[in-house]
């Protein structure tokens, strides 16, 4: 027997989410962190990487906002981070900058321009 979940009881935010799509999002992007418990077992180096990654984001995220803004889109992003150590500071924000270069081209459609033309 599947159980059904009624609008009534989802919480204020994910009501309008459901009910106006994703017009009532504050921010042009939202972002979810996750690192997996399997690979760090210590919840203190999962909340360090999850505090890079944040900041990282945080320092370069105006461009990828412009752009959004520019199109008028809103971007739900998730970061997982696969790696097995801990990255310094200067690494992670170079990864996360080459990630939001590409998620840029998304947006902006070059990358789907090159995948036609191949």
């Amino acid at each position: 027997m599947q159980e059904t979940v009624s609008a009534d009881i989802l919480p204020a935010s994910w009501q309008d989410i459901l009910t106006d799509g994703f017009a009532s999002i504050p921010f042009p992007a939202q972002v979810l962190v996750s690192v997996p418990k399997k690979k760090f077992k210590r919840a203190i180096h999962r909340n360090r990487l999850k505090r890079l990654v944040k900041e990282a984001y945080r320092k370069n995220k105006e461009g990828f906002y412009s752009l959004l803004n520019q199109r008028g889109l809103v971007c739900l992003v998730a970061f997982v981070y696969t790696g097995s150590q801990i990255l310094p500071f200067h690494e992670v924000e170079s990864k996360i900058v080459v990630i939001l270069q590409k998620l840029g081209r998304v947006v902006s459609g070059t990358v789907i321009a090159d995948a036609e033309t191949r």
